[in-house]
């Protein structure tokens, strides 16, 4: 965990960065892998290494409802998977889709460079 100190009010600001990997059946519902108590800013970058969907829906959500949204292609020419990022203003949910058909499931990671602003206790 980072700490700096915001010039507006001396509001403590806080930067973490948070990784894990995930396996989707196919044709499921959406999975939320990551959730958080505290709304934050930041960066999500996720990394499609194989399954069976030609891509893979990332939504990052506020409170429920979807902030933004982006697609991982599946690297099809490539043994070393894909990866996509987006920055968004405030979100507290990151969920994927694997929509496709098949046996196997969608795997890959997940990173969260977080910043936010935390209550002091």
């Amino acid at each position: 965990m980072v700490k700096c100190w915001c010039e507006d009010g001396g509001d403590m600001f806080f930067s973490d960065d948070f990784c894990g990997n995930f396996t989707i059946e196919c044709g499921e519902e959406p999975e939320s892998v990551w959730q958080s108590e505290l709304i934050v800013t930041g960066t999500v970058s996720v990394y499609y290494a194989k399954g069976c969907d030609a891509e893979l829906l990332v939504e990052i959500l506020l409170d429920g409802n979807t902030q933004q949204s982006f697609t991982v292609p599946l690297a099809l020419e490539s043994a070393y998977g894909n990866t996509r990022s987006f920055s968004v203003r405030e979100f507290n949910e990151i969920q994927i889709t694997c929509s496709g058909d098949g046996d196997e499931s969608c795997v890959g990671t997940y990173c969260v460079n977080a910043h936010y602003v935390k209550d002091p206790e």
